[in-house]
C-alpha cells in the first residue's frame, strides 16, 4: 500500500509530505485546489512521461518520492530480476532535472523508466475520470473478465502460440506466392541454365581457342615463311649457310697471320651454327604446323557459341559465364526447395493451430466458469450502491468462422437492464453516465480482490452520480 508522498518543485507545489493510513483515504477539495496536481505527480512515479514545464522553479530540479508497504512474497522475484534489493518499505523516486531529463530510483538503486512503469503497474491502480466510458469497450471488458478468472498466465502463453502461429501463416502465405512466381521463372532459368549446360565452358578456354584460331587461320602464311627462312639458310645453291660455311674456310686460312682474324674466324663458325640450329627448328615447326579447315570450323563454332553466351549474360570471360552459371543453378535449387520449405511451414503451422486451438478452448473454459461468479459479485456490488433492480449480463460467443485474435477464439458483450422485466441491451445503448460509473465502481471493487493491486485510486469515482 502506498504510506507516504513527498512532492518538491512540481507544478504549484513547492513542497508537500503527505502520510496515508490503511484502507480508505479521502482528498476532497473546490476545482482547482490542486487534487489533479496531486495525481500527476504520483503518475510520475508510476513511470510517466516527463516534461520541464512541470517544475516550479525553473531553477531547480523536481523530486518525488513515493513509499509503499510491499509484500517480499509478491514482489522478492520482481526485485531480484531487476537486480534491486527489496525492502518492506520500499521507495520510488523520479527526479526531473531543468531540461527536462528524468532519472528513475528504487531504493536509491537507479532504474529504467520501463522497470518503474513496470513496478508501478503492480502496485497502483488509478482509475481516472472518464474512464467509465471504457465500460462500453468490448476490448475492456474481456481484459475485465480475465482478470476476474484471473487468466494472466494463461492468456500471455495464448498469445505467445498466437504470435507464432500468425509468424508461420505470413511465412507460409509469402512461400505460396513466392511459387507462384517462381513456376515461370523456374523455366526461364532452367532454360538458360541447360544453354550454359550444353556449351559446358571451362576455365582459360576462350584465350586458349582464340591462340588456337589464331594459329590455325594463319598457318599458310606461317608456313610459307618457315619454309622460306629455311631455304634461305641452307635448302638451296648459293645458301647463306653453304656461303659462310665457304668465308669460314678461307678466314681459318688465314687466321695465323693475324691474331684479329682468329676472332673473326669464331664468331663467323657461332654464326654458321647458331644458323643451322635455327634451321633445323623452322624444319620442326613446319612440320608442327598445319593447316586443318575442319579443326579451324570446330573451333570458330565453339568460339561464336562462347561468345554468343558472354553477349546474352553480360560478361567477357568463361570465368563470368562459370559464375553465371553457378548463380542461376543456386537459384533453381531454392526454387526447387521451395516445395519442402512449404511443406515444412505447412506442418508446423497445422501443428501450432492445434496448439492454439487448445489454449483458445481452455481460455473459452475458464471464461465462462468465472461469468456467473462474476455477474454475481458485480450485482452484489450494484446493491450496496443502490442499483439493485438493475442487472448485468455477460455474453461470450466464438469470433466468426473459426478465427482467432490476440486474446483468444472469444467475443464478449455486457448486456444491462436498469430494472427487472427490462431487455438486456448493450451498455451503450441503455446506461446512463451515473448508472457506467457505479457499474464501473462495482467492477473496480469485484476484481480487486483477485488482482490484489495494493493500492486503487479513484479519480472522481463520482462522475455522473446525482
Amino acid at each position: 500500500m502506498l504510506k507516504h508522498l513527498s512532492i518538491n518543485n512540481y507544478a504549484l507545489i513547492e513542497h508537500l509530505e503527505i502520510d496515508f493510513s490503511e484502507k480508505l483515504n479521502i482528498i476532497t477539495g473546490e476545482t482547482g485546489a490542486g487534487k489533479s496536481i496531486l495525481l500527476g505527480a504520483l503518475s510520475l512515479i508510476l513511470g510517466q512521461r516527463a516534461d520541464s514545464k512541470e517544475l516550479s522553479n525553473k531553477n531547480k530540479k523536481c523530486i518525488i518520492e513515493a513509499t509503499f508497504q510491499l509484500n517480499e512474497k509478491k514482489f522478492q522475484s520482481f526485485f531480484s530480476e531487476n537486480d534491486i534489493d527489496f525492502e518492506s518499505e520500499s521507495i520510488l523516486r523520479r527526479e526531473i532535472n531543468r531540461d527536462g531529463k528524468s532519472r528513475a530510483f528504487v531504493n536509491d538503486t537507479p532504474v529504467k523508466l520501463s522497470t518503474l512503469k513496470e513496478l508501478g503497474s503492480m502496485l497502483v491502480d488509478v482509475h481516472s475520470q472518464r474512464e467509465h466510458q471504457s465500460l462500453l469497450k468490448p476490448a475492456f471488458q474481456l481484459a475485465v473478465l480475465d482478470a476476474y478468472a484471473q487468466n494472466s498466465t494463461m492468456l500471455n502463453d495464448y498469445k505467445n502460440t498466437y504470435n507464432e502461429f500468425k509468424r508461420l501463416e505470413t511465412k507460409l502465405t509469402g512461400l505460396m506466392e513466392l511459387e507462384k512466381e517462381s513456376n515461370a521463372r523456374f523455366d526461364y532459368l532452367k532454360f538458360q541454365f541447360n544453354e550454359l549446360e550444353e556449351v559446358n565452358p571451362q576455365p582459360n578456354e576462350q584465350e586458349e581457342l582464340e591462340k588456337t584460331f589464331d594459329l590455325m587461320t594463319n598457318s599458310e602464311n606461317i608456313k610459307a615463311a618457315l619454309n622460306n627462312t629455311n631455304q634461305i639458310i641452307n635448302n638451296r645453291e648459293g645458301s647463306v649457310l653453304e656461303e659462310l660455311k665457304y668465308l669460314l674456310q678461307q678466314v681459318g686460312e688465314q687466321s695465323k697471320h693475324h691474331e684479329g682474324i682468329g676472332g673473326i674466324y669464331e664468331r663467323l663458325n657461332s654464326t654458321i651454327i647458331e644458323l643451322d640450329d635455327i634451321n633445323r627448328e623452322t624444319e620442326l615447326l613446319n612440320n608442327e604446323i598445319e593447316y586443318d579447315q575442319g579443326k579451324i570450323q570446330i573451333t570458330q563454332e565453339r568460339l561464336d557459341a562462347i561468345y554468343r553466351l558472354q553477349n546474352k549474360h553480360q560478361v567477357n570471360t568463361t570465368a563470368d559465364l562459370i559464375a553465371t552459371k553457378e548463380s542461376i543453378e543456386g537459384e533453381l535449387n531454392e526454387i526447387t526447395s521451395l516445395e519442402d520449405q512449404i511443406t515444412n511451414t505447412s506442418n508446423a503451422f497445422e501443428e501450432v493451430k492445434i496448439e492454439l486451438e487448445e489454449k483458445a478452448q481452455y481460455l473459452s473454459e475458464s471464461r465462462n466458469s468465472a461469468i456467473s461468479s462474476l455477474e454475481e459479485e458485480i450485482y452484489y456490488h450494484l446493491t450496496e450502491l443502490k442499483m439493485g433492480s438493475s442487472s448485468l449480463k455477460i455474453n461470450l460467443e466464438q469470433l466468426v468462422d473459426g478465427t482467432y485474435n490476440t486474446n483468444g477464439k472469444d467475443s464478449v458483450s455486457w448486456l444491462f437492464s436498469a430494472n427487472p422485466g427490462h431487455p438486456y441491451k448493450p451498455l451503450n445503448q441503455i446506461a446512463s453516465g451515473g448508472e457506467l460509473s457505479r457499474i464501473m465502481l462495482a467492477i473496480k471493487a469485484s476484481t480487486a480482490k483477485v488482482i490484489h493491486l495494493p493500492t486503487l485510486i479513484f479519480d472522481e469515482i463520482d462522475t455522473g452520480v446525482s
